[in-house]
């Protein structure tokens, strides 16, 4: 069975290079670090590469010269997918002998030759939707054509999923992990339309439903793929009416305790807010909405318990969270893929996956005070006094950065194929607890010494469920979420030192497996009443246990704003009280002509500080004006009309009014359209948006 996936994955841009040069690497998992196979898909970044944008006119048959592009290896021509200033995809002819060759681009800017390693066979690259190698998976239910969220179930019978690779060896049966698990492989080998592409066809097993986002890695003759992401759902339905096969409206990502308090942060990274559970009182007490589509991924709170960074994901900002007020105090661009956070102080430190940046965030200035370049994919973080240690997932590596400087201090290979994520630093003994989730069922974990980066490993899960996706530790007590085991494990880490000072190969563990629920994504601690905070994502749970007795106290729905909210739907975050919104706007009708029109308009409404942009949307445009509409599908809804054109947009002190200047164009047509603002606290919603400025 063969799935035919859209040609445009081979078409996304994401550059960055410098200078005349150009780099080569795997255009699905943007590896630079390993080698390159013939016949592998290929991408070249680099500045001024040439002067035209260009897509091949039939990509099952790339052509070898494209907007007047030629590319060649040894020689011999590469087939072009896609050419433009800033990245060229092409596919490596297989006729092309390993070793060290030159590769050679001629286009209407540049002439000129690089060299490249070519070796089989090699890891295999795993494409990505969004082109970056990294997040989801380039992953299709075959059955139903769906993308991103999979049941185990499909019409009945198990689920297949068709993944989509390069550099991939056809002729080796490979092992597909999935959250740890080993999944039974139907077919592997070429995809058979888009030359350089090769599929595998993998059957979930039931074991898996409702583990939520975890990661997925393709091995070979232990040559391990770069990692993805899929989401399982859970077969049990957590709203009346989640439906097979389908994205959840809500899918928790992440948790932080508030020092001093019985209150919790959860992000939900469908739902685009976060909300704060009172686990005392064992209910949700606020939802803070944050930007459409920002895909929330992790949390760090203060010391104070005042404010809160949250990362986003979708956006490549920081959130400001006030956790007096419940609000988005402003946002901040760090860099694609912003996930995990870490906090030292004054500062939170958040890893740009996608741009393989950290970035330095300060609490009290208020601004990201720095951003540095770390590997490849860039993934888990963690803090001592002095540094930031950050694990680098696509590279095998982990990076320390200093907190004052913001410089790179060191980076320790872990090994090529190791694919390291969550990590913890321990102050005594002075180590750091590194989880490698996809590296199989024995929950893998990397005890590496600090400073001097000497580290060994031992199998931490003895349900044999997989690897962690989160640490935390208090004292020597360390405790993992095994996702796809439903358990947290927690056990003294005992270390056995040599002669030299070093970690020999004796860590010592005691696990013990507390049951909390599926899915067990994300772990924080509650050291003033010992409470151990597990978010689940499978069921939407947030579990707390007892650390005295290692006994679970209680589960709170961190989905449910209330025992009506019965649907799976955003009606929870159109209804958060810091989301903005119009009450008056004037004037409501402006007369076109011949000519230019400029308009001042004043908006009137609530919660429009820093407003970021004004919509004026064309009813025509949106699919329906019913209530739940949100932030369903992401992105904003509707089209701002290009006819009008915003600009000095200007919001009062207390957020309650926008002045503004719309340039209307010559000719515009009479027709009524809605008004949107966007905001850091997300954006007025069109159900409630009953002000149009209706053009005469």
């Amino acid at each position: 069975m063969k799935t035919h996936f859209g040609g445009a994955i081979l078409c996304v841009i994401f550059a960055v290079a410098s200078g005349q040069s150009f780099t080569v690497s795997n255009a699905a998992s943007y590896q630079q670090s390993v080698a390159i196979s013939p016949g592998t898909i290929i991408a070249v970044k680099g500045s001024n590469l040439t002067n035209v944008v260009a897509l091949a006119p039939d990509s099952t048959h790339p052509p070898t010269t494209l907007g007047g592009v030629t590319l060649t290896v040894n020689g011999v021509a590469s087939g072009l997918y896609y050419v433009s200033p800033a990245q060229i995809n092409a596919v490596i002819d297989p006729s092309v002998p390993a070793g060290l060759q030159t590769i050679a681009l001629q286009s209407p800017t540049m002439n000129t030759q690089n060299t490249i390693l070519l070796q089989a066979p090699t890891s295999a690259g795993i494409f990505t939707l969004n082109g970056t190698g990294s997040g989801d998976g380039a992953i299709v239910n075959p059955s139903t054509g769906n993308e991103g969220a999979f049941s185990v179930v499909t019409n009945g019978g198990p689920t297949f999923l068709s993944l989509f690779l390069t550099s991939f060896d056809t002729t080796t049966m490979p092992i597909v992990w999935v959250g740890g698990t080993q999944v039974g492989v139907q077919y592997y080998g070429t995809q058979g339309t888009y030359p350089g592409m090769q599929q595998i066809n993998a059957q979930l097993p039931a074991s898996l439903q409702g583990v939520g986002r975890v990661e997925l890695v393709v091995e070979q003759n232990g040559r391990r793929s770069n990692a993805v992401e899929t989401v399982l759902l859970p077969q049990q339905t957590v709203f009346f009416n989640d439906q097979p096969n389908q994205v959840r409206s809500r899918e928790l990502s992440a948790v932080a305790w508030i020092p001093g308090t019985k209150l919790a942060l959860v992000a939900d990274e469908n739902d685009d807010v976060v909300r704060v559970i009172d686990f005392g009182q064992r209910i949700v007490t606020h939802v803070i909405a944050l930007p459409d589509g920002a895909q929330p991924e992790g949390i760090g709170v203060n010391s104070t318990g005042t404010l809160a960074v949250v990362s986003e994901k979708a956006r490549g900002s920081v959130a400001l969270l006030d956790l007096t007020a419940y609000e988005v105090i402003n946002e901040f661009p760090t860099g694609y893929g912003a996930s995990a956070i870490a906090v030292a102080g004054d500062q939170a430190v958040i890893t740009n996956s996608d741009a393989d940046t950290v970035s330095f965030f300060s609490f009290s200035r208020a601004q990201v005070a720095g951003t540095t370049p770390s590997g490849r994919l860039p993934r888990g973080v963690a803090v001592d006094s002095q540094y930031a240690y950050v694990t680098n997932q696509s590279d095998g590596t982990v990076t320390m950065f200093s907190l004052t400087t913001h410089l790179v201090a060191n980076t320790v290979s872990l090994g090529e194929y190791v694919r390291p994520a969550a990590i913890q630093v321990l102050q005594n003994p002075n180590v750091a607890l590194i989880a490698e989730p996809s590296a199989g069922p024995g929950g893998k974990l990397i005890v590496m010494q600090l400073p001097s980066g000497q580290f060994t490993s031992v199998n931490a899960n003895p349900a044999g469920t997989g690897g962690a996706s989160s640490i935390i530790a208090s004292g020597n007590q360390i405790y993992l979420a095994n996702q796809s085991g439903a358990s947290v494990t927690t056990s003294p880490l005992s270390l056995v030192f040599d002669s030299s000072g070093f970690v020999s190969k004796d860590v010592q563990l005691t696990p013990v497996n507390i049951a909390v629920d599926v899915g067990a994504r994300s772990l924080a601690l509650d050291s003033t009443d010992g409470l151990l905070l597990t978010a689940c994502e499978g069921d939407g749970q947030l579990v707390v246990t007892d650390l005295g007795n290692n006994t679970v106290e209680s589960r709170i729905s961190a989905v449910r704003v209330s025992s009506s909210d019965n649907s799976d739907d955003h009606s929870d975050r159109l209804a958060a009280p810091n989301m903005p919104t119009i009450s008056t706007a004037a004037p409501s009708t402006a007369n076109g002509g011949a000519t230019a029109v400029n308009v001042n308009m004043t908006i009137i409404g609530t919660n429009l500080n820093n407003a970021s942009s004004v919509l004026f949307i064309d009813p025509a445009t949106v699919p329906s004006l019913a209530p739940g509409l949100g932030n369903v599908n992401r992105g904003n809804f509707g089209v701002s009309d290009p006819a009008l054109t915003v600009s000095g947009i200007k919001a009062s002190a207390d957020g309650t009014q926008l002045t503004l200047q719309v340039q209307i164009a010559p000719g515009t047509s009479s027709r009524t359209r809605v008004i949107r603002v966007l905001t850091p606290n997300g954006e007025t919603s069109l159900t409630n948006t009953q002000m149009t400025l209706s053009i005469l």
